[in-house]
């Protein structure tokens, strides 16, 4: 493959992969695995105490993810028309927003659990502040998702413009 074709098929799985992995494992999470902890243990609190380590993994996950999707865009923005990069800016600022949201909601939550005895030190304010945390990673679930399929559109565009029948294996 001639032309710097092999480096940008790469790029793009890559970040592919890793949009796959994190927004996948998003909802995997809360569509299968929260539902059948919460059947197998029997409580919501028990399950809480799971996913307040998991979180932080997938948290990580984000940020890697974000660092990615960063690479791709600059990767393709002279090629974006002027609207798709508002759309690929805007879903990236509001997903690193979100992120940004969840890491500090995440000890806020941290500090109204006592782990030792898996006990919720103030449900009141524990149950609000989770429901911003749940809303932000659905908001990270769509604009993922919209992030995503702009990055495909990005590269089609990228790709119809400087095709080149000679750069084909």
């Amino acid at each position: 493959m001639m032309n710097g074709m092999l480096p940008r098929i790469l790029g793009r799985t890559i970040a592919i992969l890793a949009g796959a992995i994190w927004l996948g494992g998003l909802v995997f999470y809360a569509g299968a695995v929260i539902p059948t902890a919460h059947e197998v243990l029997g409580s919501h609190r028990t399950v809480g105490f799971i996913t307040q380590r998991v979180t932080l993994k997938v948290n990580v996950m984000a940020v890697v993810t974000l660092v990615l999707f960063a690479a791709a865009i600059c990767g393709g923005w002279r090629d974006a028309a002027q609207r798709l990069r508002y759309v690929l800016a805007g879903a990236w600022l509001a997903l690193v927003a979100l992120q940004g949201l969840l890491f500090a909601l995440h000890p806020m939550l941290d500090r109204l659990l006592d782990v030792e005895q898996q006990e919720i030190i103030d449900e009141q304010r524990f149950y609000q502040l989770h429901r911003a945390y749940l809303i932000s990673s659905m908001g990270q679930m769509l604009g993922g998702l919209v992030l995503l399929i702009s990055l495909l559109v990005l590269w089609s565009r990228a790709d119809a413009i400087g095709f080149d029948p000679q750069e084909l294996p």
